[in-house]
């Protein structure tokens, strides 16, 4: 019964791999573009925005050491959330949250650490290659926003389509930022 519970969750875990592999197949790295996202299941880590970077480490050990004894993670990668008022003032370096997406019922996740990312209409731009580098990107954000007249409401959801765990050069990842505008 174990063993087929083992190897049901492995199926889910590359089934949601596959499906952000399939993602990354439809990514537009010159134009931003908008997107209807639907709502997700997130479980988040507890608020990093002022913390020290030592600091920060500590929270993402705790975060994936929670995500991983919980079994949350099944499959997504791990993400940041910035403050739409940070990437609006150019401070998209200081993430308020690190989050997973999950496929498991809020129910199951400590209410601390609950979050659904709305649905709704978002503005998205992706990178190529390394994931720290994102600062070209988000003035790309801010430059639209300021061109199609958007607000950014909620937060900036940073997330690799492709990492580590699916291309061994970072020059190879694929990371999507879309934050909800009205």
């Amino acid at each position: 019964r174990n063993e087929i519970k083992k190897y049901q969750r492995m199926d889910h875990i590359l089934t949601n791999q596959l499906d952000l592999l399939e993602d990354a197949k439809e990514v537009d790295f010159v134009n931003i573009t908008e997107h209807m996202l639907k709502a997700r299941r997130m479980v988040i880590s507890e608020n990093v925005r002022n913390l020290t970077l030592f600091e920060q480490e500590q929270i993402i050990q705790k975060h994936e050491n929670y995500c991983m004894e919980n079994e949350f993670n099944i499959g997504y990668s791990y993400g940041t959330m910035i403050a739409a008022s940070d990437l609006l003032a150019g401070d998209e370096d200081f993430p308020t949250y690190f989050f997973t997406r999950t496929d498991k019922p809020l129910a199951m996740i400590g209410k601390q650490y609950r979050h659904v990312r709305p649905a709704g209409r978002y503005a998205t731009v992706y990178l190529h290659g390394d994931y720290d580098d994102h600062t070209a990107a988000c003035q790309r954000l801010r430059d639209y926003f300021a061109e199609k007249n958007l607000r950014p409401i909620g937060f900036a959801y940073e997330e690799s389509l492709i990492d580590d765990a699916s291309a061994a050069d970072s020059r190879d990842y694929i990371t999507r930022i879309a934050v909800q505008v009205i």
